[in-house]
């Protein structure tokens, strides 16, 4: 702090939490939250006194954004997204989801999540000094959309069993013969996708069969289906 006046000049700095340092220079090292505010710069001389004010501001740092109970979410589940920084003196702000648009706030409550729901999430923390953002990334666990349907077929004829999926890819569909994993062969085909063809069927390939479907988050069995 600077003054012209005299003809000597008494300099006293008024700071945010309250207490006072008598000099011209005051040196705020390793700045943290508690050191944001406003500091007052008093001159004072034999004739009066005069002030001065600045504030100070810090960018967000330690941003933590959370995602309660996880962040992979079961299809038709809950989840809460919490952010919360360090900075100031103020701070606002803003959640950015796929599809939702911008939430301002720091906490956003999902329920009944869809696949859709799935993707970054991004918390944007500004201040006077700037900005700072962190991500985190919402998976959604499988839900059946198709499931196998029973099937009639003679003898070295064809037939395909189909299950489809809804939720975050990518899924791996594995299927089962009378709770037996499919092995593929030159008669089972794609065994290891959404469907599974035998061609042609053989007398022991009658029985009940069904698919199950994993992504990141869990797993699912469509209901069983008889051939």
């Amino acid at each position: 702090c600077t003054s012209e006046g005299g003809p000597t000049l008494d300099y006293t700095w008024m700071l945010p939490d309250n207490t006072n340092v008598t000099s011209d220079v005051l040196p705020v090292n390793n700045v943290m939250t508690n050191d944001t505010g406003e500091y007052t710069c008093l001159v004072t001389s034999e004739a009066g006194n005069a002030s001065t004010s600045v504030t100070l501001s810090v960018v967000p740092y330690n941003i933590t954004l959370s995602a309660e109970p996880s962040p992979k979410v079961a299809f038709g589940g809950n989840v809460t997204l919490t952010c919360s920084s360090e900075g100031g003196p103020s701070l606002n702000y803003t959640l950015v989801t796929p599809n939702k648009g911008n939430v301002t706030s720091q906490m956003l409550a999902v329920s009944n999540v869809m696949t859709d729901d799935a993707g970054v999430y991004c918390c944007v923390v500004t201040s006077e000094a700037g900005t700072s953002s962190l991500n985190i990334t919402i998976t959604v666990g499988v839900s059946i959309v198709t499931n196998p349907v029973d099937q009639e077929v003679l003898i070295n004829e064809s037939v395909t069993f189909s299950c489809l999926a809804d939720g975050s890819q990518p899924f791996t569909y594995q299927w089962y013969k009378d709770d037996q994993l499919v092995i593929m062969d030159s008669r089972l085909q794609r065994a290891n996708t959404s469907n599974v063809t035998i061609d042609p069927v053989q007398g022991g390939d009658f029985g009940s069969y069904h698919c199950q479907v994993t992504n990141d988050v869990d797993s699912m069995n469509p209901s069983t289906a008889l051939l």
